[in-house]
């Protein structure tokens, strides 16, 4: 569960100096502490949670205060932040502790948006540059961090707090920044999203960021319109320049220097890799090449790089020049470098050293014929005939110095082999040849029966001739398909099927030559040995009026079919579990839903056993207060509203503006002493006259039970109170 309160932030504050306000605490529970320095007065806002307590909730002054947090025992993560008010400023703290292993799964769902992307914008008049961030909605999410850092892989640091919306204008540094975002629910935070890089060049400044979601010109001030130089958010002249006018004026950069051309290939597939000195405040480069070292340059490419891999120059000579760019222009091309390219191949030469080699077995024979790789060769031809001397054909192409034939002719096989390029074909290899002899082939098994002994169906068959194993089948009808279930060296064979009633079984013999018989004939058995069910896989999902339960299970040779199941869901009141229905089907509805998750299980039941497992639904929402009304009567506030189902009670929020922050002013059980439902209260509240306040209303439950966590309702609208 996560607590967020309604304050004003300002977490870049110099006045007010915190050492850690994220604390992730493990299910086991324990205390952890708060530091921070100030020297202002200070109040914390008492988070509405009953699994966090804190040491103190106000002061002034640096302070040490302790976090105890109670053990989570729900496979849960929880969240809580709290914020930590002075001078009309806030710090959030976040909470987060993990759930509990031994319950399951903690549920992390919250997935990092995407399409997270950014540039770099002109100001509206300041003369700064800025970063323009925006990214997708991520479902469940009620919050987006931005995380920045100069650096593409350490040195993030969280910058602002929680963002709203999807897009966000932050301060940059000049040159490189780095950015990723993170969502985060009422449980759990995100994984980082991808980084991404912003370029800057000239006037950025490297103040803090001020979450701006407008005009970006206040220049990195405060809300009072100080802002380093101009005119504040008031129009006073502060009597500052604009940080040093046109000494920061971007301009184009500077020629490339030191550019290099080499073959990193062969002489016939050449690789001219190109290579210069990186040049300060280049955004990129541009490559040229012509075959005049004077004239006639064309582009040939962009680069982010300082080096660029010409994998198709000209034929004769390549020259090369180079230039850089940014957002102002582009310098002027570097001197050249030269590369000449000869192109003039010949046909190649025959292969060499050609080796035959059967890699497969006498039954499925797979002959490998391999040869030396020859210079300049494109590709290569293998030919095949039963005559040492003639008759060769074509057999397949190949761009690797080996072949192979899985399908070779019944007696003599007589290899070539040719390399061939674009200038033509090689003369053909020396021969190579193999003597393919087909194996006989095996008899089918006779003999055999199915007998019941137990638990198990003992099977016997005749031994066959020239046999090294024999593969088991069964199926449950003679005629039906047979399923391969194992292999043995014997003649017996002990089987646990998958089934009762009439089984099915054929056997077929192999050996290691790679053959395998026909099958055998058939023989059957009346399997009446039953298993225990396996437990079954259940899911179960929803809303408020009704929540589908389903499962699926497997049967095999150790677990038997299920005959019925049961379906249990645990009170959030009592803690019990209490049986809903059984069924032979493979779903349940269940009608009686309460807030937050519902947790059932599922057991599955046969005569031999039963076995079971649980599942839990997504969050049911609580529904909002309807109907609200608040007045003013003297020294009291009265208020009322509608029934919300299934309520524990209701919390009445009280602010003194309409957009400040609302805090708690009064909270009701839903039942009073007699159990009728409670749906107005009169709050004392002694205020002058010409008092305005703010009130809204939120449902609330909560239960004392380890699988069910509060949950609360949305906020209703404010209501005003004139005194």
């Amino acid at each position: 569960m996560i607590l967020l309160c309604g304050c004003t932030h300002d977490n870049n504050s110099s006045d007010f100096t915190i050492e850690n306000n994220n604390f992730h605490v493990g299910a086991e529970g324990g205390t952890v502490y708060l530091d921070f320095k100030t020297s202002e007065a200070w109040t914390i806002a008492q988070p509405i949670v009953d699994w966090i307590s804190i040491g103190r909730l106000s002061g002034q002054g640096d302070s040490h205060i302790s976090l105890t947090v109670l053990p989570n025992k729900t496979p849960m993560s929880r969240q809580c932040s709290f914020s930590i008010s002075y001078q009309h400023k806030s710090k959030d703290v976040i909470v987060l502790q993990e759930g509990s292993t031994s319950s399951g799964s903690t549920g992390t769902t919250i997935l990092p948006p995407a399409h997270f992307s950014g540039k770099a914008v002109k100001p509206y008049q300041n003369g700064k540059t800025y970063a323009s961030l925006s990214w997708d909605k991520v479902d469940n999410a009620i919050g987006y961090y931005v995380f920045y850092s100069q650096y593409s892989s350490s040195g993030f640091q969280k910058i602002g707090g929680s963002i709203s919306d999807l897009n966000i204008i932050v301060d940059t540094h000049n040159g490189n920044n780095y950015y990723y975002v993170v969502s985060y629910s009422a449980i759990e935070q995100s994984t980082p999203s991808e980084t991404i890089r912003v370029f800057v060049e000239g006037t950025a400044s490297a103040g803090d960021w001020n979450g701006h979601t407008d005009n970006p010109n206040d220049n990195g001030g405060d809300n009072n319109g100080d802002d380093n130089g101009g005119e504040d958010n008031n129009g006073n002249d502060n009597g500052g320049d604009d940080n040093g006018g046109d000494d920061n004026k971007p301009t184009a950069p500077s020629v490339p220097s030191g550019l290099t051309a080499t073959n990193q290939g062969n002489s016939s597939n050449p690789i001219v890799y190109l290579s210069w000195n990186t040049v300060e405040n280049a955004t990129g480069y541009r490559v040229y090449r012509s075959s005049n070292s004077s004239s006639g340059y064309s582009l040939l490419v962009t680069s982010y790089s300082n080096y660029y891999n010409d994998s198709a120059p000209l034929e004769g000579y390549n020259y090369y020049k180079v230039t850089a760019y940014n957002d102002v222009g582009e310098s002027t091309q570097s001197s050249y470098a030269s590369y000449y390219y000869y192109n003039k191949l010949s046909a190649p030469d025959a292969p060499s050293n050609l080796t035959v080699t059967n890699k497969g077995s006498d039954t499925n024979p797979n002959i490998r014929i391999e040869w030396n790789a020859v210079d300049n060769a494109t590709g290569y031809r293998v030919y095949r005939s039963s005559s040492s001397s003639s008759g060769y054909s074509l057999l397949g192409t190949t761009y690797s110095n080996y072949y192979n034939d899985s399908a070779p002719l019944e007696g003599y096989n007589y290899y070539k082999v040719t390399a061939y390029n674009s200038a033509g074909e090689s003369e053909y290899s020396s021969y190579k040849y193999f003597y393919y002899e087909k194996p006989a082939s095996l008899n089918a098994p006779t003999g055999l029966s199915a007998t019941v002994d137990g638990r198990y169906v003992h099977l016997r068959w005749n031994a066959v001739s020239g046999a090294n194993g024999y593969l088991i089948y069964r199926s449950t009808s003679a005629y039906g398909t047979y399923d391969y279930i194992d292999a043995t060296t014997g003649t017996t064979f002990d089987d646990i099927p998958s089934a009762t009633g009439y089984n099915y079984y054929k056997v077929k013999a192999y050996n290691n030559a790679g053959q395998t018989s026909e099958y055998s004939g058939y023989s059957s058995c009346n399997y009446d040995y039953v298993n225990a069910p396996a437990a079954p896989n259940v899911t179960a999902s929803g809303n408020s009026n009704s929540i589908s339960i389903s499962w699926t299970y497997t049967t095999n040779s150790q677990y038997g079919k299920p005959s019925k199941f049961e379906i249990s869901k645990n009170d959030p009141y009592t803690s019990e579990w209490k049986l809903l229905g059984t069924v032979t089907s493979n779903s349940y509805t269940d009608r009686d839903v309460h807030p937050g998750k519902n947790w059932y299980i599922v057991k599955a039941i046969n005569d031999a056993g039963s076995n079971w497992s649980y599942a839990y639904s997504n969050e049911i929402p609580l529904s909002t207060p309807t109907s609200f009304s608040a007045s003013a009567s003297g020294s009291y506030i009265k208020c009322s509203w509608s029934k919300v189902k299934h309520a524990t009670g209701y919390q009445i929020f009280m602010s003194t503006s309409s957009y400040g922050q609302f805090n708690i002013l009064d909270q009701v059980d839903s039942k009073d002493s007699q159990g009728n439902d409670v749906t107005s209260c009169s709050i004392y509240y002694p205020a002058s006259s010409g008092t305005t306040v703010y009130l809204k209303i939120r449902a609330i439950w909560i239960v004392d039970n380890s699988y069910s966590t509060p949950v609360f309702s949305g906020e209703s609208s404010y209501k005003i109170v004139k005194f």
